[in-house]
């Protein structure tokens, strides 16, 4: 029995040696489990920043293999574009020993050209001298005028005060002469109807004094008379022979301004209508040459006042119903554009003209039509052209262009084209900073 206890005694000591056990296996769990799942996200995390990086190790692959291309890209045209200036430093001392005739041939060029350029230079002149004249007289027509109206002013302001001082001046003559009339007609008819008037006796002299006191009073009663209103009429009337002699000059300038403007207006719509008349007719015909078929013209906006009007241009493509140019496609108005230019050459050539990238929005077909109308204009007018097509290159007589093989330093390479030969000539200009 002792034996049982005792063994139940170690039994109930295990027991709570294992419920001790088993409560820190318990918080040793709960602590793993926590650390665990710590572990997971921070696991996570790194498998989120794992994949970031490979994407840009994926990302920087690619790129080195573009710029692996890009410099096998970059040293090609470099080997090719020292190929090409090979070919151009082998035609370089052919073009030097050519240098002099072409420089004969320039000097000569730009002797025809200075001439060409004063001759315009002379009827810029004269055009510009003509419209100063025309500002002038417009200038001096409105001087006039103001003066006409104020003489007109004066004169008027002239003719009311003579008005009035003359009015005044005849109802005080008018007034006095009948007072005067009328006192010596009462004289008279009393001296006539009484033999003894010249009897003075106390009742006639107490009359004579009664008949003073009212002359008196009625000379009172016109007030203040101006007695310088004779001298002040003599001075108006000068002055207004004065100013109707300044408006009569002035009419007769005004008559002559007037004259000229007319003149002026008159040789200017006469010009101005040859000049329409004929660029009109010429901007016909070389529309359908340029579009090849189609048909244009100029219209004026307002036809009874030329001299105010402006131009509308109207044109009808081939295929294209006839409309106004601001409805045409970027290439469409720019052919229509050069047409135009081209009519206003062929009506007057200059002596020479600079083309902007004005082929820019034109397709091969285009291109070729217009380098065919500028070679043909070329025989009257130097062109200077502008462009990056090789269609209007090929035209061409002499090139010019720009290059920088290397940061800061620039080149110009003119090309000479000819039927028979290709002369090149280059010259290097090295750029300075400023610090």
């Amino acid at each position: 029995m002792k034996a049982l206890q005792e063994t139940l005694d170690k039994a109930e000591q295990a027991v709570v040696l294992l419920e001790q056990e088993i409560a820190t296996k318990s918080t040793s769990y709960q602590q793993s489990k926590e650390d665990f799942e710590n572990y997971q996200k921070e696991i996570h995390t790194y498998q989120l920043k794992l994949t970031g990086i490979l994407e840009r190790a994926d990302s920087l692959s690619r790129e080195k293999l573009q710029t692996e291309q890009s410099i096998e890209s970059a040293a090609t045209q470099k080997q090719r574009l020292t190929q090409e200036v090979a070919g151009h430093v082998e035609n370089i001392a052919a073009q030097k020993q050519k240098i002099a005739s072409f420089e004969e041939k320039m000097t000569a060029s730009l002797g025809s050209y200075e001439t060409q350029e004063q001759s315009n230079a002379d009827l810029k002149n004269k055009h510009e001298k003509l419209g100063e004249a025309i500002r002038e007289i417009e200038a001096n027509l409105k001087i006039v005028r103001k003066k006409k109206e104020e003489v007109q002013n004066n004169v008027n302001d002239v003719r009311v005060s003579l008005s009035e001082i003359a009015v005044k001046m005849e109802n005080l003559q008018n007034q006095t002469h009948e007072i005067y009339e009328k006192s010596l007609l009462d004289c008279i008819a009393e001296i006539q109807n009484d033999e003894n008037a010249f009897e003075l006796t106390s009742e006639n002299i107490s009359g004579y004094r009664e008949q003073r006191e009212t002359l008196k009073s009625k000379v009172q009663r016109f007030g203040n008379v101006n007695l310088a209103a004779i001298d002040e009429i003599e001075e108006l009337k000068e002055r207004f022979e004065f100013l109707t002699t300044q408006q009569q000059d002035l009419e007769k300038s005004l008559a002559t301004l007037m004259d000229a403007i007319k003149t002026i207006n008159k040789t200017t719509k006469e010009k101005f209508e040859v000049t329409y008349n004929e660029v009109n007719e010429r901007f016909q015909k070389i529309f359908p040459r340029l579009f090849r078929g189609g048909k244009a013209r100029l219209t004026m906006t307002d036809p009874e006042n030329i001299l105010e009007t402006g131009i509308d241009i109207f044109a009808q493509p081939p295929g294209k119903k006839l409309q106004n140019m601001n409805l045409l496609s970027g290439g469409e108005k720019a052919l229509t554009a050069i047409s135009l230019l081209f009519a206003i050459f062929e009506y007057k050539a200059p002596p020479f003209c600079v083309l902007d990238e004005v082929d820019a929005p034109l397709d091969d077909a285009n291109v070729l039509r217009y380098v065919a109308m500028v070679k043909e204009m070329s025989e009257k007018t130097q062109f200077i052209v502008i462009t990056h097509n090789k269609g209007s290159m090929q035209m061409a007589n002499n090139l010019y262009g720009v290059t920088m093989e290397e940061p800061g330093v620039s080149r110009t390479v003119s090309v000479r084209l000819d039927q028979e030969n290709v002369h090149t000539q280059e010259t290097i200009f090295e750029a300075k900073s400023v610090a």
